[in-house]
C-alpha cells in the first residue's frame, strides 16, 4: 500500500505551517498523519472483509481517540454487554497496532526499520501531544480557605 499521493488527495488536506514551524516539524506531522490515515483505512478494509463493517464503524471512535465514545451507547448500537464491547475494543486496537505495522513495513525496504519508524512515529505523536497541551490554558486550582 503506497504511501505517496493518490489522484483523490486533495492538496488543501493539510493546513500551511505556522511561520514558526520548520518544515521538517511540517514534514515530521504531514508524514504521521497520512500513516495513519492509510492504517485506519487498511483496517477499514480488512473489517469490511471479515463482514465486520457494522463493529468497525461503531468503535473506531476509540481508536481515534474521541472523547464522545461511550462504551455503554456502543454497547447498544451493537446490541451487546458493555464488557463485550470493551474486548471488541481491546481486538480491535490489537488490529489496529498490526496494521499499522504492516502500514509502516510498506513504507521501508529493510522489515527489521519497522521497529525503528514505529518508535520515531510515537515520538512525533508524543512531541505533537505536549505542544497541543502547552498552548491550553491551564486550569487554575481552586483556593483553599482557611
Amino acid at each position: 500500500m503506497p504511501l505517496g499521493p493518490s489522484p483523490d488527495d486533495d492538496p488543501h488536506r493539510f493546513p500551511e505551517p505556522a511561520s514558526d514551524e520548520a518544515p521538517e516539524t511540517v514534514y515530521e506531522r504531514r508524514w504521521t498523519l497520512t500513516v495513519l490515515e492509510k492504517t485506519m483505512a487498511r483496517l477499514k478494509h480488512d473489517c469490511a472483509e471479515a463482514g465486520d463493517e457494522v463493529l468497525f464503524g461503531t468503535l473506531h471512535p476509540f481508536l481515534s481517540g474521541d472523547d464522545g465514545a461511550s462504551y455503554a451507547d456502543a454497547a447498544l448500537a451493537l446490541e451487546k454487554a458493555e464488557g463485550a464491547v470493551r474486548v471488541a475494543v481491546h481486538r480491535l486496537r490489537r488490529r489496529f497496532g498490526r496494521s499499522l505495522r504492516e502500514t509502516l513495513a510498506d513504507t521501508v525496504n529493510d522489515p527489521a526499520d519497522v521497529h525503528a519508524e514505529l518508535a520515531y512515529l510515537l515520538e512525533v505523536l508524543g512531541r505533537r501531544h505536549r505542544a497541543s497541551s502547552l498552548k491550553q490554558p491551564q486550569a487554575t486550582p481552586p483556593r483553599r480557605s482557611g
